[in-house]
């Protein structure tokens, strides 16, 4: 009978060190799930050179699916900033890719932190790096934060912020 249990206690420890393993090497942090979000999101908001008409929309629609509706932008000036809808989005996005040749955002030194169940903090430096059609080369770097909520098992942006503007 106490060898019985001996062998039940070793099973128990084994298993549960199996799940931890398991976890720890296989298993996605939902802070990797987040910062795969926003890598993902800069990918999809970038233009290839030639892009076609149809292939800006598709990017435009599944660019609007990465936020909450409305999302909250602050970006400094009045003009630009307040509430957007997705479609919205969707549209500004139309917008720049109709304005340049082509355009790449990327994300530079990503901190995301979780501040509850469904939500996050995102802290990052964006970096956009265009050729419009007049063939004017543009480079830009933001700060940004950005409020992320978990709806429905996907993170959205709710909200957008400037922290600072990085001159050249």
């Amino acid at each position: 009978m106490v060898k019985l249990i001996k062998y039940l206690v070793i099973i128990a420890v084994i298993s549960v060190a199996g799940i931890f393993a398991w976890k720890y090497f296989f298993g996605k942090s939902e802070i990797n799930v987040l910062k795969n979000r926003i890598y993902s999101l800069a990918s999809e908001a970038s233009k290839k050179p030639g892009e076609s008409l149809p292939s800006a929309i598709m990017h435009a629609k599944t660019v609007e699916k990465f936020f909450t509706d409305p999302c909250q932008v602050d970006v400094g000036t009045h003009m630009f900033s307040g509430q957007y809808s997705q479609v919205q989005i969707g549209a500004n996005s139309i917008r720049y890719r109709y304005m340049f040749q082509k355009v790449t955002f990327t994300v530079h030194d990503l901190e995301v932190t979780l501040t509850g169940n469904d939500t996050a903090k995102a802290f990052l430096t964006a970096e956009l790096n265009g050729l419009t059609k007049s063939g004017q080369s543009v480079s830009a770097f933001r700060e940004l934060e950005c409020t992320l909520v978990n709806r429905d098992g996907k993170w959205l942006v709710s909200k957008v912020a400037i922290n600072k503007i990085i001159e050249k």
